[in-house]
C-alpha cells in the first residue's frame, strides 16, 4: 500500500490570542502577604515565606488563607522535606508540622534561603556563607557547621527534584548563587560535609532563583530577568537575555524561575521584581521564544506553578493567575492511492473500489514541531504519534498543540 504525501508541513496560530497561553487574575490579596520569597505547593495549600508573619498558608484559590503560628516571624525561604516544613530569615530557622504549626526554631542561624536534604538545612547568607544545620531531631535542630564563610550567597536548590520542583528523595549535589552572578556546584557527601566541584560566571549582575529540572538541567534567573540553562556539571551553558531590559532590584531575595512540561513542551517561568512574568519556550535552549508575558503593580519575588494556576509572592501582597490555553488541533485523513500513480485523483468515497479511498486501518502517523530551522531534520522535536486504527477510516488526530511550524509524516512502510 503505497501512501499520500509522507510529509506534510502546517504552521499553526492561535486565531484567539497572539499567545497559546493567555493569563487571567484569579484572585488577589492585597497587602497580606508581604513574602520577600519562598513559596511551595502541597497537597492542595500553598505555602508562603511571609517578611511580617512569617508561615502563611492558603487554599488552592486563595479564599482562606492566613499565619499559620504567632511563633516565627520576618522568614525569607521555606521547604519541605519528609513530614515537615523549615524555614529560615533574619530571625532563624523554624521547623513546622506539614499544616504549619510551630515545633521548633534555631535563633542562631539566620539566612536568605535553605535546601533540606540527606537529613541536613543548608541555609545561606550574604555574609556567613553556607549553614550546615542537622535536623534529624526536629525538635531540637543543631548547627553542625559553616563553610565558604564570607561569601555572599543568595539562593540554594539541590538537585533531588521532580520536574514540578517536589524533592524526590536523597540528592547528591547542591547548586547556589551569588552577588557577583556565579553559580556554584557543590557534592553533598550525605554526612553534612560539602566540597566544591565547580563555578561558573552567568551573569554580570547578581543571579538569583535557582530551579534544578528532573534530568538534571539547571535553570537560573537574573537580577534583570534574564535566564541562563546550566549543564548538571555546570559545563555548557545557553544564556536568554531578556528583550525589555529589565532594571531589576537590588534585594537579594527578588525575582523567581519555576520549570514545568505542559503539553510535551518545556516551559520556564521567570518573575521579575518590577512586576513583571515571563512564560518562556525552553524546548530547545537554542531558540528561546516568549510565549507570553505578564505585568502588574505588584513587585514580584518567588513563584509556583501548578495545575492550571501560577502563584506569585510578592511585596504587595498574593497573586493567583489562571493560564488558559488556546490550543489547536491537526487532523486529517489518509487515503490509500488504489491506482498507485501517486495522485489524488478520482473519487474518494470510503471503500467502493474506486479512485482512491480511505485508507481503512494499520496507517501510522508521527507530528514533529519543528526547532526552529524550518526543515525536517533529526533536530526537529518529537511530539506524538497517532494511529488511524484509533479514529477508524484512516483518520488522525493530534490535539492541545500551541503555536508553532508542525511536521506531519506518514509512516510509508504501514
Amino acid at each position: 500500500m503505497r501512501l499520500f504525501k509522507s510529509l506534510i508541513i502546517l504552521i499553526l496560530f492561535c486565531s484567539t490570542s497572539l499567545f497559546a497561553y493567555t493569563f487571567e487574575i484569579e484572585n488577589r490579596i492585597d497587602a497580606e502577604a508581604d513574602s520577600r520569597g519562598g513559596i511551595f505547593f502541597d497537597n492542595g495549600s500553598i505555602f508562603v515565606a511571609q517578611h511580617h508573619d512569617g508561615l502563611w498558608k492558603s487554599d488552592a484559590n486563595g479564599s482562606l488563607y492566613g499565619d499559620t503560628t504567632s511563633y516565627d516571624t520576618e522568614i525569607y525561604d521555606l521547604w519541605k522535606y519528609n513530614d515537615h516544613f523549615f524555614a529560615v530569615g533574619s530571625k532563624g530557622l523554624f521547623v513546622y508540622d506539614l499544616s504549619g504549626n510551630y515545633i521548633s526554631a534555631l535563633s542562631t542561624v539566620t539566612g536568605y534561603s535553605l535546601y533540606v536534604q540527606n537529613g541536613y538545612a543548608y541555609i545561606t547568607s550574604d555574609k556567613d556563607g553556607i549553614a550546615i544545620v542537622d535536623i534529624s531531631d526536629v525538635n531540637n535542630p543543631t548547627l553542625v557547621t559553616t563553610t565558604m564563610t564570607g561569601q555572599k550567597f543568595l539562593h540554594i536548590r539541590g538537585d533531588a527534584l521532580y520536574g514540578d520542583g517536589v524533592s524526590k528523595g536523597p540528592g547528591d549535589h547542591l547548586y547556589l548563587t551569588d552577588a557577583s552572578g556565579t553559580l556554584y556546584l557543590l557534592n553533598d557527601d550525605k554526612n553534612g560535609t560539602l566540597t566544591l566541584q565547580n563555578s561558573t560566571t552567568l551573569f554580570s549582575k547578581q543571579a538569583r532563583r535557582i530551579f534544578v529540572y528532573s534530568d538534571g538541567t539547571v535553570y537560573v534567573s537574573s537580577e534583570t530577568g534574564n535566564l541562563a540553562i546550566v549543564s548538571a556539571d555546570l559545563t555548557t551553558q545557553t544564556i536568554w537575555t531578556n528583550p525589555d531590559k529589565h532594571g531589576g532590584s537590588t534585594s537579594p531575595v527578588a525575582g523567581g524561575v519555576f520549570v514545568r512540561s505542559i503539553n510535551g513542551t518545556r516551559y520556564a517561568f521567570i518573575t521579575i521584581s518590577d512586576g513583571y512574568l515571563y512564560m518562556l519556550n525552553v524546548d530547545n535552549p537554542g531558540s528561546i521564544s516568549i510565549e507570553n508575558r505578564f505585568t502588574d503593580g505588584y513587585k514580584f519575588n518567588d513563584l509556583w506553578v501548578a495545575d492550571s494556576r501560577i502563584y506569585l509572592t510578592s511585596h504587595d501582597g498574593f497573586l493567583i493567575l489562571k493560564f488558559d490555553t488556546n490550543l489547536a488541533t491537526i487532523s486529517g485523513t489518509i487515503f490509500e492511492d488504489l491506482s498507485g500513480d501517486a495522485l489524488a485523483d478520482g473519487d474518494m468515497n470510503f471503500n467502493d473500489s474506486a479512485g482512491d479511498q480511505q485508507s481503512k486501518h494499520g496507517s501510522t502517523v508521527y507530528l514533529y514541531r519543528d526547532n526552529g530551522d524550518n526543515a525536517l531534520d533529526d533536530n526537529d522535536n518529537f511530539v506524538a504519534t497517532s494511529d488511524t486504527d484509533t479514529l477508524g477510516n484512516g483518520r488522525y488526530s493530534f490535539k492541545n498543540l500551541t503555536s508553532g511550524r508542525y511536521y506531519v509524516v506518514v509512516d510509508s512502510a504501514t
